[in-house]
């Protein structure tokens, strides 16, 4: 009977804590050089949990360091009503890729 009612409960604040320790842990710190490949292994650590679009773009703001952060504060100060986690994501990549809006730019010195 115990079994029974236990399965009956709601996880308890404790364990919701565990389970979101735990997918912190998961998320690697964000790679700049590969922002697809972490996007990927983001993904993929965040696939069992259900989280909202919202939720989704304040994990992935909490990896980016201040130097990407100053890049999309438009889209921090006026998130879309929908999609947010799409948008950050569709603004991160191409900012972050080694061959994004200045990665294909090299500087030579004669």
């Amino acid at each position: 009977m115990e079994e029974s009612q236990s399965a009956a409960h709601p996880a308890t604040p404790q364990s919701a804590e565990v389970a979101n320790i735990s997918l912190s842990l998961r998320i690697p710190p964000f790679w700049r050089d590969r922002p697809r490949l972490w996007f990927f292994s983001f993904e993929a650590a965040t696939h069992d949990v259900k989280r909202c679009q919202a939720q989704l773009a304040q994990m992935v703001i909490a990896q980016l360091e201040r130097q990407d952060i100053e890049q999309i504060t438009d889209l921090l100060y006026n998130p879309p009503a929908a999609d947010q986690y799409t948008a950050l994501k569709e603004q991160v990549t191409p900012m972050t890729s080694s061959r994004g809006l200045l990665g294909d730019v090299y500087m030579t010195f004669d």
